[in-house]
């Protein structure tokens, strides 16, 4: 890397860290993303040579043609947070109960603006044409990736980039890989439908409990016995509900949970 651009970039360290402790303290919802939006929008603003766009209402493209003949490459950050209470005590901690950025998100959009204004103040250091997909609603699935998708958002693009923030790795090091290395997810949801009554008389009972449990048994050799052990795939059922009495058998249970 040019030694000049290498400090542009470290540069924008504290700026950077700004952004995402501000994206941090007011994380929304997916496809509530309203106040993310602005303040992305309000990030980008004085940059010269860029095209802004919004293909949904929580949703930001910004396109950048260097003029040059080139690749056209893309680079993603998704920008919702998840309903987790927040326990730290930071001066930054989310400020709306049972609203985290607990997946990194707010640091994977407060990156994609660092190379937003690195690619429009230096644009002679590059060639071809850059998007950079400032994508809403990943946690919730299908997710805003169809949305924009369907918009239309992928026409022309040649490689799409995108990373995620790891504590398993020291400050600094990126980690990679051959093959894959990040997986797509989709949610499941099972309701067993028994015959409920008192648990003195399970035998006048269709248990959908015990139903449920050799179901969440079931799902675990799906992978372990129906997949090749070089295929990637992973399967959990992430939460049981069921009665509202210790003495009760309920009339039904539902399962959730998801299948990367």
């Amino acid at each position: 890397m040019n030694q000049e651009l290498r400090q542009k970039i470290q540069g924008m360290e504290e700026e950077v860290i700004t952004w995402r402790r501000q994206l941090h303290k007011y994380p929304e919802l997916s496809f509530k993303e309203y106040r993310t939006t602005g303040y992305i929008k309000e990030a980008l603003a004085g940059l010269s040579g860029i095209q802004v766009s919004h293909p949904t209402e929580t949703s930001t493209i910004v396109d950048l043609d260097t003029g040059r003949p080139g690749r056209s490459i893309a680079i993603r950050a998704d920008i919702d947070a998840l309903p987790i209470q927040e326990e730290n005590d930071l001066d930054f901690r989310s400020v709306h109960d049972g609203v985290m950025h607990a997946c990194g998100h707010d640091g994977h959009t407060a990156a994609l603006l660092g190379v937003a204004h690195i690619l429009a103040n230096n644009t002679e250091y590059f060639d071809g044409k850059i998007k950079l997909i400032f994508q809403h609603a990943e946690e919730q699935p299908p997710g805003g990736a169809i949305e924009l998708y369907e918009a239309g958002v992928m026409e022309g693009v040649d490689e799409l980039y995108g990373f995620h923030l790891s504590s398993a790795f020291p400050t600094g090091v990126f980690g990679i890989r051959a093959g894959v290395l990040t997986a797509a997810t989709d949610e499941f949801r099972i309701k067993v439908i028994g015959q409920g009554g008192h648990s003195a008389f399970p035998q006048l009972c269709v248990d959908p409990v015990v139903i449920g449990a050799q179901v969440i048994t079931a799902i675990q050799t799906i992978v372990s016995r129906k997949l090749a052990a070089s295929d990637e795939a992973v399967i959990s059922t992430c939460m049981v509900n069921a009665g509202t009495a210790y003495n009760i058998i309920p009339d039904s249970i539902d399962l959730t949970g998801s299948i990367r």
